[in-house]
This record gives C-alpha cells, sequence and structure tokens, in this order.
C-alpha cells in the first residue's frame, strides 16, 4: 500500500510534524475544492499505508507500534467524520473497518500505558499494592498469549487495512467544498461544546472519555484543514492539543483505577488517593476546556 508523494502531500506531512505555517491556501473555486478533495484521500491513504506498514513492525516493538498504530487510525477516522459531516458518502463502512482494527489492540495498549505509569512511580505510598505491576504484566503476557500480535491476526488487520485503502481510493469527493469542510469542523467543535456541558453536569468517567474523544476528532480535523485550506487561528489547535493531553492522563487513571478495583486491591487509603488524584486533573480539563468551549 505505496502511494507517491505530491508536493501537497509533503507540504501536509511537513506541517504536522515541525509545526511550520502551512502553505498559502490553494485559489478556491471548483479548482481549489478539487485540489483540497485529492490532498485529503491521499492524506487518508498515506495514514492508511503508515498504519499497515508499522504490523510489520508489531513483533519487535510492540509498544511502540501499538501506539502509533492507533493514534494513525484515530486520524484516518476522525477525517472519514470530517468527509462525512461535509456531506461525503459511502464513508461509513471504511470507518467501521478502522475502528474494528483499531480496537484489536485496545487492551494491550491499556496494560502497556499502566505498566509504564507504575514503573515511573518511584514514590508511591506504602498502600499502593506492591503485587499490582506483575498482576499486569501477567495479564499482558495472557493478551499476547491469546495471539493479538500473531502472524495471522496480524495479516488478517493488514488486509482490512488493504479493504480500507481500496475503499478510500474509490471515494467520490470532489464535489465537497472548502465551505462544506469548514462546516463539518464546527458541527465538530459543537459536538465536543456539549460533551463538555454533560462533564459538568455529571462528572463521571465516560462524560470524560466522550469529551476526550470529541475534542481529538477536531484537533485532528483542525490540524489536517489548517494545511489544506490554511485555516487561521493555529494557537487555538495548540491549546486544543493540551486539553487533549490532561484528558488523556484523566483516562489513564480511570483505566488504572478500574483495574486495581477488578483485581481487588483497591484499600480505602488507594481509593481516597486515586479520587483526589482524578479530581485534581479533571479540574485542569474543565478550566482548559472551558477557556476554548465557553
Amino acid at each position: 500500500m505505496t502511494h507517491p508523494a505530491g508536493p501537497s502531500t509533503k507540504a501536509l506531512r511537513a506541517a504536522s510534524a515541525t509545526g511550520t505555517p502551512p502553505p498559502r491556501a490553494a485559489r478556491r473555486g471548483r479548482s481549489g475544492d478539487r485540489q483540497a478533495a485529492e490532498q485529503i484521500r491521499e492524506y487518508l491513504r498515506e495514514r492508511l499505508a503508515q498504519s499497515a506498514a508499522l504490523l510489520g513492525e508489531a513483533e519487535a516493538a510492540p509498544r511502540k507500534t501499538v501506539h502509533s498504530f492507533r493514534k494513525f487510525l484515530k486520524r484516518v477516522r476522525a477525517t472519514l467524520r470530517l468527509l462525512s459531516d461535509a456531506g461525503g458518502r459511502d464513508l461509513e463502512p471504511i470507518e467501521h473497518i478502522c475502528r474494528d482494527v483499531a480496537r484489536r489492540f485496545s487492551t494491550l495498549r491499556d496494560l502497556d500505558v499502566m505498566i509504564a505509569a507504575l514503573a515511573a512511580r518511584d514514590d508511591a505510598p506504602d498502600y499502593w499494592p506492591v503485587d499490582l505491576p506483575q498482576h499486569l504484566v501477567v495479564a499482558r503476557e495472557g493478551e499476547l498469549a491469546r495471539g493479538v500480535l500473531s502472524q495471522p491476526a496480524l495479516d488478517e488487520m493488514a488486509a482490512q487495512l488493504n479493504k480500507a485503502d481500496a475503499g478510500v481510493a474509490a471515494l467520490v469527493l470532489e464535489q465537497l467544498s472548502a465551505g462544506d469542510l469548514r462546516r463539518a469542523l464546527k458541527k465538530s467543535h459543537r459536538k465536543a461544546r456539549q460533551a463538555l456541558r454533560r462533564c459538568r453536569r455529571s462528572r463521571d468517567d465516560e462524560h470524560f472519555h466522550d469529551l476526550r474523544k470529541r475534542c481529538k476528532r477536531e484537533l485532528y480535523q483542525r490540524e489536517l484543514l489548517e494545511t489544506v485550506l490554511a485555516l487561521p487561528h493555529r494557537h487555538r489547535t495548540a491549546r486544543l492539543d493540551a486539553v487533549c493531553e490532561s484528558l488523556g492522563e484523566q483516562q489513564d487513571l480511570a483505566v488504572l483505577r478500574r483495574t486495581i478495583e477488578a483485581a481487588g486491591a483497591l484499600t480505602p487509603e488507594l481509593d481516597e488517593s486515586l479520587t483526589d488524584r482524578r479530581d485534581r486533573f479533571r479540574r485542569r480539563v474543565l478550566r482548559q476546556a472551558t477557556s476554548l468551549y465557553g
């Protein structure tokens, strides 16, 4: 799944990697809209190609592979949703393929994050369960024993990504205008604002998890359109990235707490400590998100 990179695609990569200002917007009109559509198609196919290439590295470097693989597919899914909200058709089957393939690594990713977090906590108090790291390592070994990184499993995932790539190649995108894409981005912004309101009303983990998904969707869409359409207000993207980072810390803590509880190791002292950390994360998230969404 290899595609030649034209100048527009190189600009996409450079802007994403270095944070340099995007190129000037293409002249709008039907010609400009077609150029934007092809840039987005090429972006999608490159992310799918990169995801497929990572599968070949999964056995040698599973932790790095799993993280990067899921991140690429999240960008693909965010872009597909942008196109769908802009009026694109035949996108849902491709999005479902990417969702289902990424989910195969979800448990492994969560275990890797928790193991790394506990290894970094050299200041853990006495009431932290001393056998928890080993419990997580055993759980991770069990996940690998189920064949999540076996060659047949990886081959099947690669086949699904090839199927998604063929679907992207066949998409009819030329009818989408710059205005359609901007309106779709505004819809993502509204959805994130609504999720923030739900977090204020009922501060449970699921609402914060939903806010994180919607903020990351808007973030990935903004990063793409900053290059394709020379979208203004790049400082907003940086602030949105900071919100996503804080939400990620809150989500990792929520997963860790559920894991400790499931292992029967959640003592009152530990529960109090985790609750205090969670509440601090949430206050920071709400402060950062309110500055963006009101």
